[in-house]
Order: C-alpha cells, then structure tokens, then sequence
C-alpha cells in the first residue's frame, strides 16, 4: 500500500512538475520575444486553447465546451489529422462524443509552443507556430509528436479579446 502511495505521489509531482514548465516556456518565448499588448494577448489565447484538457497547470475548458468560447461563431478549423475543416458546431458535436468515450481518449500531458512569426494587421492576427506534445494513449504509452499551426485570429474592435476564427495543424517532418 505505501508503495502505490509512494507511486502515486510521484507521478503527481512528476505532472506538477511537468505542468510549471510547459506554463513557463510559454512565458519565456514570449518574454525573450518581447512581446506585449496584442501580441501576448494572441499568445495567451493560442496557448489557452492548447491547455484546454487542463493539461500543464491551465485551466480545464472541456466541460460543457467552454473552450468554443474561444472560437468565433463562425470559425472553421482544420485539426491533424481530419478529413476536413470543422465548425463550432461539428466540434461540440464530436466533443459529446469524446465525452461519452472519455476512458479511451488520449490524455495530453505535455506540450510546448515555439512562436515563428506573427503579424498583426489592425484587428486580424496570423500565428506561425511549432509545438511538441506528449499523451498518454489507451494503452498507457506516452507518444510523442510534433506539429506546425497556423493559427488566424480576430476581434471586434481594438482592445477587444483576441478569438479564433481558424488554424490548420499538421505535422512537422
């Protein structure tokens, strides 16, 4: 009994660990960046959507989609991996769908962004970006993969929050 306590103590610390540094390295590319105002603004949403599983300290915005809050109405995104562009509403159909699945969902447990371009265009936003990302599939296995986004953002007016209206991700080879 103490070791599984022992055990689960560690993986937890091990998360927490994990979960700190994936919430600093965005912080540092954004500082070594010298990015403020609406630049950091598109960041932090980007990096919002990423955690959006509660994954590395952020917080959780699956229960009830709550992450689409972070969408435009009409935006149409394009996942790794789909067969095609997806709306709000086919997203929170599918999300219903993972949430009556959710034991046999890859967890993600890890990711970092690496900023390679962005420009800002009055109320228009484009992000260039890579990642890594580690999950935990069904079996337990953690996966690692790599990815490059592209992500286009916009708002209502100046000062306004920062929304998705699409990104296409893929994998970086």
């Amino acid at each position: 009994m103490n070791f599984l306590r022992t055990g689960l103590m560690t993986v937890a610390l091990a998360g927490l660990c994990i979960s700190l540094a994936g919430a600093q390295q965005l912080q540092t590319n954004i500082t070594r960046m010298g990015l403020k105002g609406d630049a950091a603004a598109v960041w932090a949403v980007i990096d919002r959507e990423w955690g959006r599983s509660g994954c590395c300290g952020r917080e959780d915005l699956r229960a009830g989609s709550r992450y689409l809050d972070l969408l435009t109405d009409d935006a149409l995104v394009w996942y790794w991996g789909a067969p095609n562009p997806l709306s709000k509403p086919s997203l929170k159909m599918f999300d219903q769908a993972v949430d009556d699945n959710r034991p046999f969902e890859n967890k993600r447990i890890a990711y970092e962004l690496y900023p390679q371009g962005l420009v800002i265009h009055g109320n228009l936003a484009i992000a260039h970006y890579t990642c890594a990302v580690r999950v935990i599939d069904k079996d337990n296995k953690v996966e690692a993969s790599q990815c490059r986004s592209t992500d286009v953002l916009v708002r209502d007016r100046p000062g306004a929050e920062w929304k998705l209206i699409t990104w296409v991700t893929g994998p970086l080879k």
